[in-house]
């Protein structure tokens, strides 16, 4: 992880409201604190990309489906909508299991964002 890049974009529900955070890795696994925002094992639902390189990646709870974990919309007038993948929709609905996290990624490893990248994704 780029020292200079700890940041990454956390969405949460809480009393039914969707909440968008932005959150620090500290030093250590990059893996079991991307584990712990999400509760669960990693999967990546949707890689962002720009000139056909990836720069982010959308990361949801591999396992939110199965474990009961809170089913929420993603709001039609959330940036997040835009970038949902089809494969993660029920009846044409965008449809998220926990928590959601948006972390960099420089084609080799997940890294924290930038604060340009966080400028372009809390636009």
């Amino acid at each position: 992880m780029d020292t200079n890049s700890n940041k990454y974009l956390k969405f949460t529900v809480q009393d039914g409201v969707l909440k968008q955070t932005v959150e620090e890795f500290s030093k250590g696994s990059l893996l079991e604190q991307m584990q712990a925002a999400v509760q669960g094992r990693i999967e990546v639902a949707r890689y962002l990309e720009a000139h056909g390189e990836p720069w982010a990646a959308v990361i949801v709870n591999e396992e939110g489906l199965m474990d009961g974990s809170l089913r929420w919309y993603v709001p039609r007038d959330s940036w997040l909508y835009q970038q949902w993948p089809e494969h993660m929709q029920y009846h044409k609905v965008p449809v998220a299991f926990g928590t959601v996290i948006i972390v960099g990624d420089n084609s080799r490893d997940f890294t924290g964002l930038s604060a340009e990248q966080l400028q372009v994704l809390c636009r």
